[in-house]
């Protein structure tokens, strides 16, 4: 750096104020020669500052004094504009001399009132305050004071976010909001407290603002070399045939110390990855931002998730409802010296990044309810102290919470949660974590947790090895700047199943409605960025219905998911064509079906060709397809003629009708209420039992006595039963 800019940096006040005198010279000139010529106060505005040691800080310190400076930040507080004379004229009351006073910024008062009169012969100290009008209009400007605190990603963990306050001036007056991210270039200066006797003076940093610039619209926080990106595509390629295997790595590398959970981790994946908003017809935004609510027993791993995803975004906020107020998520208005302040809370301060809230449930019912617009709306109205204004808050929200008792599932969740249905109703996924004994998953996560060993891919290759922390970071923070549309194929896929979530019988009103089809676009299009695609395709369809039947704010068609107990599928496009097979299907999607088998078997190729390797995972099947067909409700789809044709054939041969017409149905519905009699039995039964082999017994006395029980009820001489009308979980 040169000595000249050296110079300028150094005494940055007194060259500012030259150049201002020379345009103010130049802007007189102009007016002389144009009389009808209207301009306004023309101030110097240095906007690049140079690439030197020193420009660029953190934080501003007393080494930084009468500098230029940079400084990049998080507007926490905002003052009310108000009118300041820059000059206050003073007059001697024994000599009537007039003098001026100009503002000074290292007084907290602005004015210091002079203690002796400036004219020699006098040396009064005794004056009164003469301003005219002309004077006042010639030397009154705009003035603000705001609060701005180092940037979130700045200061570790554990420390207290430093402040600092900065003056605007004229243009720059009203120009950010609480909430905003700002680059500031100004000058770094002291200020005094008013001296008083026998008492310690206060000395403050505060910055003097030349330049403000609002960087809201920047989505990525941390810059993306091209070497990166290289890295990024070349990865995807390596795994062109096996995009879900590649996906899966990405998603063992969240929270690698917790064992399995593998829809948690996709879910939350898919909340950090986020959808894309859009704007109707009408003007109005809809938000790309989805929201995640964690449900479970202590223990189970939920703070864990908060504090990796407070780690990786870089914009996030990490708080409790325990120690949470309205005021403290949204904004509040505080009276500080006179004047109304307004701060922002955690949610408007998240803006742009997310914010993790722990202990959800602890919050008073208040508190909940200054939730509802910050959540859908992604914007706060605020009314106080006659400060009326509306901050973004276009942040997601990642919560997690334990059921107010012992999970009760014959309960609504409205219930369980002891939270209303409209708060719930914002909420993407909510995903219940229960502890549940079992002796097969306990020996799996503690082999993993004491030894490193993860026994169901226990001869995994090399090359699948987890990310980094960095790696991940820099990903996930790459994806945010997709923009993926929705293919043909996806919208019908989404459409259809929308529509016959709506025709349930079962459905709850209040969470099938027009908010979850826009859940399954956000979550379909998150996970298309997370495949680095810029096209929704009918797999990210596929998984994003696959997690809407997993949320328990939903109604489930596919049967009942133990999430804590999922694992990582071995061969994940395998199990991608039984899930295609599996939701398809039931939505009646022939077509649809055909071809994206067919591109399966064309374009992928399986992960592990050898079967044999596969020993470790006949222990249990931990993985979602298996969990999802071991019961699968009867009338929540509309089956094809053919499949009724099918089943009515199965009846007439398990059973010899009396009569026909209303008969028929009644002895339908009769066997379907012992059927359902049989399940619950058979499930108490089960539970109870420890051994395999004991189970397979039970199960074949169960089947054997409520067969006569049946027969009885419908009055059927002979009755016999197969495995595929009588669906008992014999795991």
């Amino acid at each position: 750096m040169s000595t000249e800019i050296q110079d300028f940096l150094t005494n940055a006040l007194t060259y500012i104020n030259l150049l201002d005198q020379s345009l103010n010279h130049c802007q007189k000139v102009l007016i002389e020669e144009n009389p009808h010529l209207k301009l306004e106060k023309i101030k110097a505005r240095l906007v690049s500052l140079p690439e030197a040691d020193g420009v660029f800080i953190k934080y501003p310190s007393c080494c930084d004094v009468n500098k230029l400076i940079s400084f990049n930040g998080t507007v926490t507080k905002t003052c009310s504009p108000r009118l300041l004379e820059s000059i206050q004229n003073f007059k001697c009351d024994k000599c009537s001399f007039i003098f001026g006073v100009d503002i000074d910024y290292t007084y907290r008062e602005l004015f210091m009132k002079p203690s002796r009169c400036p004219n020699k012969d006098c040396q009064s100290d005794k004056f009164k305050l003469v301003n005219s009008e002309k004077n006042l209009k010639l030397n009154s400007k705009d003035y603000q004071e705001i609060k701005v605190q180092e940037k979130l990603d700045m200061y570790s963990a554990g420390s207290v976010p430093r402040s600092v306050v900065v003056i605007l001036e004229n243009d720059l007056v009203d120009c950010c909001k609480p909430g905003d991210d700002v680059t500031i270039n100004a000058v770094v200066v002291r200020r005094w407290s008013r001296l008083v006797n026998d008492m310690r003076c206060d000395l403050d940093l505060i910055l003097h603002a030349n330049y403000l610039k609002v960087n809201n619209e920047d989505q990525i926080q941390i810059n993306i070399t091209k070497e990166k990106e290289k890295m990024f595509s070349e990865f995807w390629k390596k795994y062109e045939k096996r995009p879900l295997t590649a996906r899966n790595i990405i998603l063992s590398s969240y929270c690698p110390q917790l064992y399995g959970m593998y829809i948690v981790k996709l879910a939350v994946c898919l909340v950090l990855a986020g959808g894309v908003s859009r704007n109707d017809s009408s003007g109005t935004r809809v938000r790309g931002e989805s929201h995640l609510l964690l449900v479970g027993d202590p223990g189970t791993g939920k703070s864990q998730f908060l504090k990796y995803a407070n780690k990786i975004v870089p914009k996030s906020i990490l708080t409790t409802g325990i120690g949470s107020s309205s005021a403290g998520l949204t904004a509040s208005a505080s009276r500080e010296g006179g004047i109304w302040h307004l701060e922002a809370g955690a949610l408007v301060l998240a803006d742009g990044g997310i914010c993790c809230v722990d202990e959800f449930n602890c919050m008073k019912e208040q508190e909940k309810m200054s939730m509802l617009e910050a959540m859908e709306q992604q914007s706060i109205s605020v009314a106080k102290a006659g400060i009326v204004c509306k901050l973004r808050t276009q942040c997601s929200v990642l919560a997690a919470c334990n059921p107010k008792g012992p999970y009760d599932s014959n309960q609504p969740v409205t219930v369980n949660l002891a939270m209303s249905s409209p708060l719930l109703s914002r909420f993407d996924i909510i995903l219940l974590l229960l502890d549940t004994p079992n002796k097969e998953w306990d020996h799996l996560a503690s082999t993993f947790l004491l030894e490193g060993v993860d026994l169901l891919r226990k001869n995994q290759s090399s090359e699948c090895k987890p990310w980094d922390f960095d790696h991940l970071r820099l990903y996930l923070n790459y994806v945010k700047s997709f923009e993926p549309t929705l293919s043909r194929s996806a919208n019908i896929v989404l459409q259809t199943y929308y529509q016959i979530q709506r025709k349930s019988d079962e459905r709850n009103a209040a969470r099938t409605t027009v908010r979850m089809l826009e859940s399954l676009i956000r979550l379909s299009q998150a996970h298309a960025k997370l495949m680095m695609r810029n096209e929704v395709l009918v797999m990210d369809t596929i998984v994003a219905i696959t997690l809407n039947e997993c949320s328990i704010n939903r109604t489930s068609s596919f049967g009942n998911v133990n999430i804590l107990h999922t694992s990582f599928p071995k061969d994940a496009e395998v199990e991608y064509k039984s899930q295609v097979n599996l939701v398809l299907s039931h939505l009646g999607l022939v077509e649809i079906l055909e071809e994206e088998i067919r591109h399966v078997e064309n374009n992928y190729e399986p992960f592990c060709s050898n079967s044999s390797s596969n020993t470790n995972m006949s222990m249990h099947n931990f993985d979602i397809i298996s969990q999802m067909v071991g019961e699968v409700p009867s009338q929540n789809f509309t089956t094809s003629f053919k499949d009724t044709c099918e089943k009515k054939r199965k009846l007439d041969q398990s059973s010899v009708l009396e009569d026909t017409g209303n008969k028929l149905e009644e002895s339908m519905l009769k066997k379907k209420r012992v059927y359902d009699q049989i399940r619950q039995e058979s499930k108490q039964d089960l539970n109870s039992s420890v051994q395999v082999e004991k189970n397979f017994s039970l199960n074949s006395q169960l089947k054997s006595q409520h067969s006569v029980k049946l027969s009885q009820t419908i009055n059927v001489n002979s009755l016999n039963f197969n495995d595929d009308d009588l669906k008992l979980d014999d795991d």
